[in-house]
């Protein structure tokens, strides 16, 4: 039912008080509406505090008819729509679609046309939807559909009115051309409605915006460096320059600072999930200056990475880390790592989409600068005019592996002590420092209490002991048996155990019950505690053992003759680089306890009664001897 403007006042008298209507600012109106904006607001203003329209008119020199013709625009209308208000009296504003008011005309009363058309769409059934699933089956062409054209739109529109037995004397029957118009107008504005393809919306990547905090947004990627590099052996005394294949670099930026937080050199034929953990493990560890041995190198004055600047950004929480889909970046330790020890959000990113990294992709780019100068360069493409040429391709690089090390470190630390143009002239370090002092910064308080190793992974296995070998109970792990004093005990046989495990090291593990209690430390056989045993290595020696059927005592000597062997293949080169490392390098990073432990392992293995097993005398073997 449609309401005038009295009568809406009398269903609702809360809108006789002017001062609860909507307010709009006359300032952001158009400057030719201000005006006349302000005069209606001031009419109605004064009629609905209780004025006489004669004497609001003769004070704003305006007729009383405009006076009830603004009324009934604010607050005219059917009852079940919200009427118009403040809105309708901005001058010159069209408020809704024309809808007709009056009865249907008829032959015997003449009533004019206006909004019939759309009213008789509403009115008979079905009307509307069949009209346009004929306009729709028309414009995607098919088979049931029929070509269109007003003329035959018409004659379709006539016989669904037909249809419905709608009256004879009615609109549009009382018309002398039956609304051939208004049905020609509303073919053409649903067909190009139809036509027209509509704008699909588009997928935001919300990373391509500017993080305003430090550390709530970091970006990582990898990238296999345009460079080759080279080593030299020193094999029977002769020193032998071997060419290297090219080396992947992991790198940490964050988004806010431009601060370079961390980097890995993979040195291995692709990178894996290990190296990026070695990544975000460097994240939080304090950063240390290289010995520089390299001729003409030396750090920037101030430059370091971010954990250079003091133990309290080592613990600095991470709010969201942004990653590609490569295949080491879905596995399940890297997101356990992130989201479970350093409470941080995983944006694995959209396929083929490098913009949402484009702060990493950039630092690739100023990196590939410094690897292009070198002769020993791939280039940026086969094609590069930069790509080493073949006289060179002869002879190794001149550039060696420790001294790219040390210049890779130079050239990062370098970055965050150089002003940027986007920093407002600051350098990545400042802006860090003064995001510091003046922002409230995430503290990952559990890293602090307990900074989480990401390499231990744990497994259940079984105690198994077999009597007939007199031997100790044992556990199985990778194919190797690991035993310990630990285990000397009844109750453990043929019960599960927890075992934790560090894959740079397998040498020694732990052993916990099913409830988490420690029961200490297991070792593997003694051939294997001669040198650090990664997982990945030992897992390289099976399957080489396996393919290529050598035998032997120590099965990681043959492994190395074979790679020595095979020296001049750069990806081999690599892969002992990566094992020397393993074993010699990290050797440091394993404390004196670690050797005294095996020490008295090795004790432990020569007691009396192990020196004496094979005398008739003793009995063999039981847990019960510990008891």
């Amino acid at each position: 039912m449609y309401l005038n403007w009295k009568e809406r006042l009398e269903r609702e008298p809360r809108y006789k008080d002017f001062n609860e209507w909507p307010y709009i600012d006359p300032f952001r109106l158009p400057k030719g509406k201000q005006k006349r904006y302000l005069r209606n607001r001031k009419i109605l203003s004064r009629v609905l505090s209780g004025a006489s329209h004669n004497s609001v008119a003769l004070e704003c020199m305006v007729s009383s008819s405009y006076i009830s013709y603004l009324l009934n625009r604010s607050l005219g209308g059917f009852e079940d729509i919200q009427p118009h208000l403040t809105s309708a009296l901005i001058p010159n504003v069209r408020l809704r679609q024309g809808q007709r008011k009056l009865p249907f005309s008829q032959l015997s009363e003449p009533r004019g046309t206006r909004g019939s058309f759309n009213l008789l769409l509403n009115k008979v059934p079905n009307l509307e939807k069949n009209l346009n699933n004929m306009l729709e089956a028309f414009v995607r062409d098919k088979r049931h559909g029929q070509n269109l054209t007003p003329k035959i739109f018409h004659s379709e529109f006539i016989r669904i009115l037909r249809e419905n037995n709608w009256p004879q004397t009615h609109y549009p029957f009382d018309q002398e051309r039956l609304a051939y118009e208004s049905c020609r107008k509303y073919f053409h504005q649903k067909l190009n409605s139809l036509l027209i393809p509509k704008a699909k919306p588009k997928r935001v990547i919300s990373s391509t915006t500017t993080s305003n905090r430090a550390y709530s947004e970091i970006q990582i990627d990898s990238q296999t460096l345009d460079l080759n590099t080279s080593i030299y052996l020193d094999i029977n005394g002769t020193i032998t320059p071997i060419r290297l294949s090219r080396l992947t670099l992991f790198l940490a930026i964050d988004v806010s600072t431009d601060c370079w937080l961390a980097y890995h050199l993979c040195l291995s034929n692709c990178p894996t999930q290990q190296d990026l953990l070695h990544l975000l493990n460097n994240i939080h560890q304090p950063w240390q200056k290289l010995e520089l041995l390299t001729p003409g190198l030396e750090y920037k004055q101030g430059a370091c990475l971010p954990t250079g600047l003091g133990e309290v950004f080592t613990n600095l929480g991470v709010g969201m880390i942004r990653l590609d889909n490569a295949l080491c970046h879905l596995a399940n330790s890297v997101s356990d790592y992130i989201c479970n020890h350093l409470n941080a959000t995983l944006n694995l990113g959209l396929p083929a989409q490098p913009k949402g990294r484009n702060v990493v992709e950039h630092a690739f780019n100023l990196i590939n600068e410094f690897t292009h100068r070198f002769p020993s360069t791939t280039g940026s493409h086969p094609k590069d005019a930069l790509k080493e040429s073949s006289k060179n391709r002869k002879q190794p690089p001149v550039i060696t592996l420790n001294a790219f090390k040390e210049m890779l470190s130079v050239i990062i630390t370098a970055h965050n002590a150089t002003p940027q143009n986007r920093l407002h002239g600051y350098t990545p370090l400042e802006s860090l420092r003064n995001a510091f002092d003046s922002e409230i910064l995430l503290i990952n308080y559990s890293s602090i209490e307990h900074r989480k190793n990401p390499f231990l992974r744990q497994k259940i296995v079984t105690v198994r002991w077999i009597k007939k070998e007199n031997r100790r109970p044992h556990v199985n792990f990778e194919t190797l048996r690991y035993t310990g004093e630990c285990l000397s005990s009844e109750k453990l046989v043929s019960k599960k155990i927890i075992i934790e495990y560090d894959i740079r090291d397998i040498r020694k593990i732990s052993a916990f019950t099913l409830s988490g209690n420690s029961l200490g430390t297991l070792f593997a056989p003694k051939s294997r505690q001669d040198k650090p045993l990664s997982l990945q290595t030992f897992k390289c020696i099976r399957k080489f053992t396996r393919k290529h059927r050598t035998s032997g005592i120590d099965p990681l000597g043959s492994y190395y003759a074979w790679l020595l062997e095979n020296k001049e293949l750069p990806k081999h080169a690599t892969e002992l680089i990566r094992i020397y490392e393993e074993c010699y390098s990290q050797q440091n990073n394993f404390t004196n306890e670690h050797f005294a432990t095996n020490n008295q392992h090795s004790n432990e293995q020569e007691n009396p009664i192990t020196n004496s097993r094979h005398r008739s005398a003793i009995p063999a073997w039981s847990p019960a001897l510990i008891k």
